[in-house]
């Protein structure tokens, strides 16, 4: 039973000490962006 004790503590220990954050995606106006500036790299040294 002991075990489970410790279990929940190093959880809730591990949890605390990464001060995770909520994942927010990336607007679609970004990903845009990052798509037409990888291709424009892409034509250029093809180029």
């Amino acid at each position: 039973m002991s075990f489970l004790v410790d279990a929940d503590l190093l959880v809730r220990d591990g949890l605390l000490s990464m001060k995770l954050k909520a994942y927010v995606p990336v607007a679609q106006e970004i990903n845009d962006l990052r798509s037409l500036l990888n291709r424009l790299d892409v034509l250029e040294r093809n180029l």
